[in-house]
């Protein structure tokens, strides 16, 4: 008799749980067809860079004993924009690598050595977002005994070079760096993750190709976030990915959109 009660218990919470899900799933379906997919982001002045860009530098600006010099790389009208903070800290390093490097050809070892660089919108205003740092690059230091226009030249010139590293792409690394990520035993998104996540020891790999990887990892994150709105396909994966990097080959775009169908699905 107990175990009759038991087996007839077990059977109506099973029915119970049933009709929970279907219900739940119908209220899904419901309001997600009231919903509003959210947009994938493409803009002009987002990495990565497709267009032509210009590269500003001002002459030096003197306040008493202290040197400015400001950048600013522009598409159109607007500020390229969409770093982080550790997309522009090997960025930092070189360029006061560089400005050390020229005080010592100047055998200026009096003269305080800090070099300051920060960031900011084209009026100046603040900017609130540490994913989206616009590329206006102002840099203060210390002006150095022997200062003279030929060394002055010479800063200018490598500032320019290392700004057009930092934001020319340089494709077919890209798409040799998701090669050898595609021929790992490794899924492709994990492969990608693992460069991003320890993109310090990673060698071999231009600043601005691990930007691409970066960005990359954080659009198909954005998609496992809003997985409902895709349907576990992977074709808006796929025809989203194909819209912001259309110059990556489809053979990898479409193993991520794959990936993602795949984990949707299970």
């Amino acid at each position: 008799m107990i175990a009759k009660l038991v087996v007839l218990l077990i059977v109506i919470l099973i029915m119970t749980e049933g009709t929970l899900w279907h219900r739940s799933l119908r209220d899904k379906k419901k309001n997600l067809s009231d919903s509003t997919p959210p947009v994938f982001k493409v803009e002009k002045n987002y990495i990565p860079i497709n267009d032509v860009y210009d590269i500003t530098i001002s002459d030096f600006i003197e306040y008493g004993t202290l040197l400015q010099i400001q950048c600013s790389i522009m598409q159109g009208d607007a500020l390229v924009r969409g770093f982080c903070t550790r997309d522009l800290l090997s960025f930092e390093q070189k360029i006061r690598s560089e400005i050390r490097m020229i005080f010592d050809q100047l055998k200026d070892e009096e003269t305080d050595r800090t070099i300051k660089i920060w960031y900011c919108n084209l009026d100046g205003s603040e900017f609130g977002d540490t994913d989206d740092i616009p590329l206006k690059v102002i840099i203060t230091f210390y002006k150095p005994s022997n200062m003279n226009d030929k060394t002055k030249a010479i800063i200018k010139k490598s500032l320019y070079s290392h700004l057009q590293a930092l934001i020319e792409i340089d494709w077919n690394e890209v798409n040799t760096v998701l090669k050898k990520c595609y021929e790992k035993d490794k899924r492709l998104m994990e492969s990608l993750n693992i460069i991003n996540n320890s993109w310090l020891s990673e060698t071999g790999i231009s600043d601005s190709a691990k930007n691409i990887i970066r960005h990359l990892c954080k659009d198909m994150a954005f998609f496992y976030e809003n997985q409902q709105f895709y349907g576990g396909g992977m074709s808006s994966v796929y025809a989203n990915l194909k819209e912001k990097y259309p110059k990556i080959e489809d053979v990898y775009l479409e193993s991520l959109g794959h990936e993602f169908a795949r984990d949707m699905v299970f």
